[in-house]
């Protein structure tokens, strides 16, 4: 089952990155492509927290925003407060190696 999982995510990641499709069109085809209706999200890297607000869907999702750049972070914040939404939606530093997660 994890396998699959793994798969599933991969081949959405791969598509994604092929087509280029605006945030909100992204976060969507994501967000119906997992059939996910809630939960944590963890968005690996950023451009301007564009797609973390978007990823949010709803009250059921926490969205996660982690990059190794603290520029990419700062201005994600920035968009982030200007809608009101820091808090279900926040941006952090990662090393780039691990991710500041408990299993």
């Amino acid at each position: 089952m994890r396998n699959y999982f793994m798969l599933a995510c991969s081949t959405l990641v791969l598509s994604l990155l092929l087509t280029p499709l605006s945030h909100a069109a992204s976060a969507d085809k994501i967000l119906d492509a997992t059939g996910v209706e809630g939960g944590l999200v963890v968005l690996v890297g950023c451009e301007d927290g564009q797609l973390a607000i978007q990823l949010r869907g709803n009250d059921r999702f926490l969205v996660q925003v982690l990059d190794v750049d603290d520029e990419r972070i700062a201005t994600a914040r920035t968009l982030i407060r200007s809608r009101g939404l820091y808090g279900p939606v926040a941006a952090d530093r990662f090393d780039g190696r691990r991710l500041p997660l408990v299993n």
